[in-house]
């Protein structure tokens, strides 16, 4: 039984493109390998929004840049003012542009 354990022990085991053999597999490679497994699913599950989510800023951003002005989706034009106001105290304007007036 033991000469078997030992044996199975030295087939090598192909995870994510590693080569590996059971008698290595630590903790922190399983911790490496569930979290690159963890995030291949979620880049699978996520990618339609993604993907979307690209277009839309590609879409906008060209009818921005044909000189249609840009719309507010999300804020009012009140949070819109706030969000500038709090962006321009974090980035000023000096002799380089700052943050404020990027929501126009």
């Amino acid at each position: 039984m033991h000469a078997a354990r030992l044996q199975c022990e030295r087939v090598p085991i192909l995870l994510w493109s590693v080569v590996m053999d059971l008698g290595d597999f630590s903790r922190r490679s399983f911790l490496l390998q569930s979290l690159v497994g963890a995030g291949s699913a979620w880049l699978a599950s996520a990618w339609p929004e993604m993907l979307a989510a690209q277009q839309h800023a590609y879409h906008t951003m060209r009818t921005v840049a044909a000189g249609a002005p840009a719309k507010l989706e999300f804020l009012t034009p009140a949070q819109a003012a706030d969000v500038e106001a709090i962006a321009s105290l974090i980035i000023p304007t000096t002799d380089t542009p700052g943050a404020g007036g990027l929501l126009h």
